[in-house]
């Protein structure tokens, strides 16, 4: 043993071979390996011929799933169309809603367009005036370069009245006389001496004298003459500075401060310009003043004095 001990690991096997050889007579018995046994081969079974009911019914099971799965696969197609068509649709609906919110906001739009086209018609005031077509532009350029601001805010409002008011205040149509020659800041269009509207081809201070006498007999201590432009009150200032008649006269443009005052102060005749812009809250205030009132609609001079002295010869005779 103590031999075996001393012996390395690597050689036990072959010392213990040799001490079993010794104790046997040198004969070490060996191990038989067992043969492999040949595996035999699997059994294979014929499977059994196939009924031709079965193999029918399976043909069409295989048919009826191919043309399931085709109906599955056109019904999600149908579905997806449906949705897209139903989207277009709401889609439709929705534009077609907005167009008609816009066909309607756009037929009021028109409909007031046109209304204020139909307020803003200028041309009648033109023809009013007595204007022909190259008048009227002979009249836009000479206002173009006397008020050519006033006059392109006139032309620019939506209301016919500021343009009016222009017309009567700032352009005079007159003759070549003398005595018919307005004020500064006033466009001057020369017409014949039958349409001036100052003396309308008569003798204006001859009608400004007939009116006076007529005032004076009707025993009026003042005339005041309400509105009118400012070219056809400056010739009547000049009208009765140069021919001193004996009466007072005012002219008024507009209201001023303390209207209704000088309104019942006022005595005499009262004259209403009706062809003229004339403001009713400078008006209101003289149609229940003086001791006589009279509403001319004539616009120049010619034509107002003298149907001012028939009406007053005959409220003298009357």
């Amino acid at each position: 043993m103590k031999k075996l001990d001393k012996t390395p690991d690597d050689d036990l096997l072959g010392v213990f071979q040799q001490e079993k050889r010794k104790e046997l007579g040198g004969v070490v018995p060996v191990a038989k390996v067992p043969r492999p046994q040949p595996v035999p081969s699997p059994v294979v079974v014929a499977p059994p011929p196939d009924d031709p009911r079965l193999v029918a019914l399976r043909a069409e099971t295989t048919a009826l799933q191919a043309a399931l799965a085709q109906a599955k696969e056109a019904l999600q197609a149908a579905q997806a169309g449906l949705q897209l068509a139903m989207t277009t649709q709401e889609r439709l609906d929705q534009e077609r809603r907005q167009a008609d919110k816009r066909a309607a906001q756009a037929h009021e739009r028109a409909r007031g367009l046109e209304a204020a086209l139909a307020a803003a018609d200028k041309s009648a005031l033109w023809t009013e005036r007595g204007l022909s077509r190259t008048e009227t532009a002979q009249a836009l350029a000479l206002l173009a370069v006397e008020q050519p601001q006033p006059l392109l805010a006139a032309l620019m409002a939506v209301e016919p009245q500021p343009l009016a008011q222009l017309l009567n205040d700032r352009l005079a149509l007159v003759c070549a006389a003398a005595e018919c020659q307005p004020t500064k800041d006033t466009a001057v269009l020369r017409v014949a001496a039958e349409r001036c509207e100052l003396c309308g081809g008569s003798d204006l201070r001859g009608a400004y004298r007939t009116f006076a006498q007529a005032t004076v007999t009707a025993r009026l201590p003042s005339v005041t003459f309400i509105g009118g432009s400012p070219a056809y009150r400056e010739a009547l200032r000049t009208l009765h500075r140069e021919l001193k008649p004996a009466f007072e006269l005012e002219v008024v443009a507009k209201k001023r401060p303390g209207e209704g005052k000088r309104a019942q102060a006022a005595r005499g005749l009262i004259v209403i310009w009706g062809g003229s812009e004339v403001d009713h809250d400078t008006t209101i205030h003289y149609r229940q003043s003086g001791d006589l009132v009279l509403t001319m609609n004539h616009r120049g001079l010619s034509g107002i004095l003298p149907k001012l002295a028939a009406q007053l010869q005959k409220t003298a005779r009357s």
